[in-house]
Order: C-alpha cells, then sequence, then structure tokens
C-alpha cells in the first residue's frame, strides 16, 4: 500500500477529495492510503508527495516554475 500526503490551504471539498482520490489511485495503479494536512503556508492549490516524488500544484510551485522559466 502507497501512502500519499495531500497539503492544502483549507479543506478540500468531496469532490475535490474524490478527484485527487481517483486520479492518484489510477495513476499508481495499487492500493493507496491518502493523508490530507492544512499547511497555512500555502496560498493557495495543493501539493501531493507520493514517497520522495512531489506534484507541486501550489501557487508557489507555479510561481517558482515561471522564475525557472524565466531565466
Amino acid at each position: 500500500m502507497k501512502t500519499i500526503r495531500v497539503l492544502s490551504s483549507e479543506q478540500l471539498s468531496q469532490d475535490q477529495i474524490k478527484n485527487i482520490e481517483n486520479l492518484f489511485t489510477k495513476k499508481f495503479g495499487c492500493d493507496v492510503e491518502f493523508v490530507y494536512e492544512i499547511d497555512k503556508s500555502l496560498i493557495g492549490g495543493i501539493k501531493v508527495e507520493a514517497g520522495s516524488v512531489v506534484y507541486d500544484g501550489s501557487v508557489a510551485g507555479k510561481l517558482q516554475q515561471i522564475r525557472q522559466s524565466l531565466k
């Protein structure tokens, strides 16, 4: 079983949780345990940690990507 940690700036809706769980269950193709946490340091969006891999969909992450692309 794989454990996935989902960080968000505020409580996610049931629809958002369902979409996240469907997406990552299909992606990994195995039993997945989801752990949801509120991270007030996030401006918006979510971060998903699956082992050593981080999927950064946070506002700060997007801004960092833009900064990198401008260099």
